[in-house]
């Protein structure tokens, strides 16, 4: 399996694969940045920053979400709050991760319709 790997990364397969995934995560990281605006110009009362590196995007959804996991794994939205994440027990999770680099375009937008939808 190494001396394969390191065949392709010889060839230069690796770095082209490389380009190609950073172009297809840049444009499904627009995707999301564009859709989520989208949210806020409807009047959500959401916040964020595009991140500038990752294959997620960190939202502050300004309310409660302990028990969101629960409606969106009924609804099939596989998301995760900030409390999987924090080490120490917070008195109120107001954010969600929301990733893009394994969705395909049309899907992160299915899913955050899904998404602010259950809100």
């Amino acid at each position: 399996m190494q001396l394969a790997i390191a065949d392709w990364m010889a060839s230069g397969n690796f770095e082209r694969h490389l380009r190609r995934m950073t172009k297809l995560y840049r444009q499904r990281c627009e995707v999301m940045d564009k859709s989520l605006r989208g949210f806020q110009a409807q009047g959500y009362d959401i916040q964020y920053i595009k991140p500038q590196g990752g294959m997620a995007y960190w939202v502050d959804l300004k309310r409660d979400v302990s028990q969101l996991p629960k409606k969106l794994l009924q609804a099939g939205i596989n998301a995760h709050t900030e409390q999987n994440f924090c080490h120490s027990p917070r008195a109120l999770y107001t954010h969600i991760r929301l990733g893009f680099a394994g969705q395909a375009e049309q899907d992160i937008e299915q899913g955050l319709n899904a998404l602010f939808d259950l809100l």
